[in-house]
């Protein structure tokens, strides 16, 4: 039977109002951000991420997932962990707990969840950042992006994939981020 999966992410005023110092210059917000299965969270309970980017590329992944367009998908945070979502020949997802290092990946967990689960999570997770950002008035450039993704997922991944929208600067090469379109690394995508 499938566990419970969930998104939690930092809605806090004052962790969106007061950025670490370090972050103050980039568009984007850092905050709580990690996903729990079960009764477990991963990385951990209090763990720290730049939260709409991830709810960005997680989004993505899962969408994209979900309309049989891959055939699995991978959710990172920044460091070294990262979930893999795979379709089982059921209705399930696995999902695996990974921690990566330069030279092996160790599976520190997996789980079988509910794909709507997941889906759900992530468009709550998203839906709370979004009305946190602006209760702080602290909308930046994930916010927006996040914004558009949400309101037309497919319409809005069309015009990325077609040149036709820009690809938010926090996902492309020069920003210090992994280029916007991560397919065919790790197998984790068509």
């Amino acid at each position: 039977m499938g566990k419970r999966f969930e998104v939690g992410v930092g809605t806090q005023r004052d962790m969106l109002v007061n950025q670490p110092p370090q972050y103050k210059h980039l568009n984007v917000l850092y905050s709580l951000f990690a996903v729990r299965v079960g009764a477990d969270w991963f990385p951990a309970s209090c763990w720290c991420d730049f939260a709409g980017i991830m709810l960005f590329r997680w989004y993505e992944a899962v969408w994209r997932l979900s309309q049989r367009q891959t055939r699995a998908a991978r959710l990172p945070f920044f460091y070294t962990y990262e979930l893999w979502l795979r379709r089982t020949p059921k209705h399930w997802w696995k999902v695996n707990k990974v921690e990566r290092y330069v030279d092996h990946c160790d599976i520190v967990g997996e789980e079988l969840v509910i794909p709507e689960e997941v889906e759900a999570a992530s468009i709550t997770a998203i839906r709370q950042f979004l009305k946190a950002a602006l209760n702080a008035n602290q909308w930046k450039e994930d916010c927006t992006a996040l914004e558009a993704l949400l309101n037309d997922t497919a319409g809005y991944l069309r015009g990325l994939d077609a040149g036709t929208i820009p690809v938010p600067r926090f996902l492309t090469v020069g920003s210090g981020y992994k280029r916007y379109h991560f397919r065919g690394q790790e197998g984790a995508s068509r």
